[in-house]
């Protein structure tokens, strides 16, 4: 037996008006966008936390490094594996904090670092913008905190990341044994062709991330 509906009764009219809203609410449900924020177990007052974990990356004397570092969950699913070390691999090692005791981190120092993945509550676009701590006009900020990367004279290639000015440490991971290293950038001036003024010969970089409806 089918079910019949008498579209005359108020209670069926109300029913469908209020599937009718939960459908287009649905369908027009602002989305967010998702990044990530270097050096912190949490997201920020605009954005929800889909998972914080642990940095990791390649090795920063390996030549065939991969260049950018990861945010590994704690939680790690896996597939087929062999528990025993093969060569023909690439590899993902922890990550710790150097060489910050000039600025405001000055006391991870050797530290591991976390991480933390975050969706931005209905917002549409984010940006790093280098050298800045605030956003431009029609640009919410995010987080601010300093440019960081490999060393210039490691073998492994590295990439830019925007570490949070109250970057935190993993518990437990005092302890030096290197793997994929962060270091304060600066800018250069004496060689090479970039502006100075505004830039400043070996001064430690800015950066802020920046969100927008």
């Amino acid at each position: 037996m089918g079910l019949k509906m008498n579209f005359m009764d108020p209670l069926c009219v109300v029913l469908i008006l209020i599937t009718l809203i939960f459908q287009t609410a649905e369908c027009f449900s602002p989305g967010g966008s998702v990044y990530t924020r270097w050096g912190r177990t949490d997201c920020s007052e605009t954005a929800s936390l889909i998972y914080s974990g642990y940095v990791g990356g390649s090795h920063y004397l390996h030549p065939g490094a991969a260049v950018e570092p990861l945010c590994l969950p704690k939680d790690p699913e896996w597939g087929r594996y062999y528990d025993y070390g093969e060569h023909q691999r690439g590899f993902v090692y922890g990550a710790e904090y150097e060489h910050t005791g000039v600025f405001r981190l000055h006391h991870l120092q050797d530290l591991d670092v976390p991480c933390a993945v975050c969706e931005t509550l209905g917002q549409k676009s984010v940006f790093v913008i280098p050298a800045r701590k605030t956003c431009y006009s029609g640009w919410k900020k995010e987080y601010s905190g300093y440019l960081m990367s490999g060393n210039f004279a490691h073998r492994a290639a590295s990439t830019y990341s925007c570490f949070d000015e109250q970057s935190q440490s993993l518990d437990g991971g005092s302890e030096n044994k290197d793997g994929y290293l962060f270091y304060p950038v600066e800018s250069r001036c004496h060689r090479g062709s970039l502006r100075c003024p505004p830039y400043k010969e070996g001064r430690e970089l800015t950066c802020v991330v920046c969100s927008k409806d």
